[in-house]
């Protein structure tokens, strides 16, 4: 099965923000925390000149939306800047599935990854994950898929061939 695309910008911002999810944990818990500061302020010898459950309301929303604001447009910039300073990732890509491993191409050159050198595999509802190390992937969109390669029939593919070398998902 050969597979081709050009990685868009939706694309890697699509991956990014698969693994944006625990930054906005941390986000979400200084919330949690802001939250109870401002609920609890008034027993820590903080005073607001409102009454109580409006300002509490009205600062825990000003609250979110300005972290919110800021850690999501910072990070929007910083992924759009990586993407804009890569030439590599907006080669025309070429993924084909051999016997031996998976076969990139694009006009860099070639490189073969074997099945056994491939440690996890993770199929997510906009791409597809090849971990080649602990923090190194190679990165598939779905949309590279066109109506006569499918997903599932490369999920199929990779999976007989990663079973022949012995090695596990």
């Amino acid at each position: 099965m050969i597979i081709k695309g050009r990685l868009s910008f939706q694309d890697y911002w699509n991956y990014q923000l698969h693994y944006a999810i625990p930054r906005y944990s941390i986000m979400f818990a200084l919330f949690a925390g802001g939250c109870f500061v401002l609920k609890f302020g008034e027993n820590l010898g903080l005073h607001f000149n409102l009454p109580p459950i409006e300002s509490g309301i009205i600062l825990s929303v000003a609250l979110a939306l300005a972290i919110t604001s800021v850690l999501f447009t910072s990070f929007y910039f910083r992924v759009k800047s990586l993407y804009n300073s890569s030439e590599a990732m907006k080669l025309d890509q070429e993924y084909e599935t051999t016997e031996e491993g998976l076969k990139m191409k694009n006009e860099e050159g070639e490189y073969t990854v074997k099945w056994e050198d491939i440690s996890k595999i993770s199929f997510l509802k906009t791409h597809i994950l090849i971990y080649t190390g602990k923090r190194q992937a190679i990165l598939i969109p779905h949309s590279y898929f066109g109506p006569a390669n499918s997903v599932e029939e490369f999920k199929g593919l990779v999976e007989r061939n990663r079973s022949k070398t012995g090695a596990s998902l």
